[in-house]
């Protein structure tokens, strides 16, 4: 079987080459590549005899799919798999594996960083310092003790909020199955826009008051990318099993 990971996961390649010679050592034939590419020919081509190939987030779009005549399964090395060609996957029986939940504690620990950005001034603070200035004035406020409104109870949101009750704040959560409510927060603090950064200079977000934005990173970190790349593989040693994991409904 040819099994192929057809673009970076953001992790050492000999981390890469560890898993290859694992699949190898099963028998099976792998290809690795260390270059993106969102060119359907080319993603055509760097599947071509593929049973099974591992992507991260790039378009791997129906035609790509469909032109992958021996593809059996996917690996995805994200969460989300709208970037998948998932109807022509469900006509030709392809399963479609992601990678739920590497990201958990990063995104978690993220959030908390905004809070005490925003309660504390630290970006602020660091401008100040570098112009010659003083603490006058950007003092903050503590986490502690504080009410934080969490909109979604998933396994981020909860761990979000575990790490806030450390730091002893109330947590109020919300979740789409409850009333929904708004929370006046006083501070937005945004890593996904409705488009993939670089964000246009009159994007309103950048012009905004009490803003602090992030260029989608709050999935990233050492630790997370090498659990997505376990879970990838892992997904494909279960799938070689017969006993696919974190199988997505099409």
């Amino acid at each position: 079987m040819k099994i192929a990971l057809l673009e970076p996961i953001g992790v050492p390649e000999e981390t890469i080459q560890a898993y290859g010679d694992k699949i190898r050592s099963l028998g099976h034939e792998f290809v690795s590549y260390d270059t993106v590419t969102t060119d359907p020919e080319e993603l055509k081509e760097r599947s071509k005899g593929c049973e099974i190939v591992m992507i991260a987030n790039h378009p791997y779009k129906d035609e790509v799919v469909a032109a992958s005549e021996d593809l059996k399964m996917i690996s995805v090395a994200f969460t989300g798999i709208d970037h998948v060609g998932t109807k022509v996957c469900k006509e030709k029986g392809v399963t479609v594996c992601n990678a739920a939940g590497y990201s958990n504690e990063t995104v978690a620990e993220l959030i908390l960083g905004f809070a005490v950005d925003a309660l504390r001034n630290v970006a602020k603070a660091n401008d100040v310092v570098r112009k010659g200035g003083t603490s006058a004035g950007i003092g903050g406020r503590e986490i502690c003790g504080r009410t934080v409104g969490i909109i979604g109870l998933g396994q981020i949101g909860t761990r979000a909020a575990e790490l806030f009750q450390a730091f002893g704040a109330k947590v109020i959560a919300y979740n789409r199955s409850q009333s929904q409510k708004a929370i006046d927060m006083g501070f937005a603090c945004v890593d996904v826009f409705d488009m993939e950064p670089p964000i246009p200079e009159d994007y309103p977000l950048l012009h905004g008051k009490n803003t602090l934005l992030t260029p989608h990173q709050a999935f990233i970190s050492e630790e997370s990318m090498l659990r997505r790349a376990e879970i990838v593989f892992r997904n494909v040693f279960a799938y070689l099993e017969g006993k696919p994991e974190n199988v997505c409904k099409l």
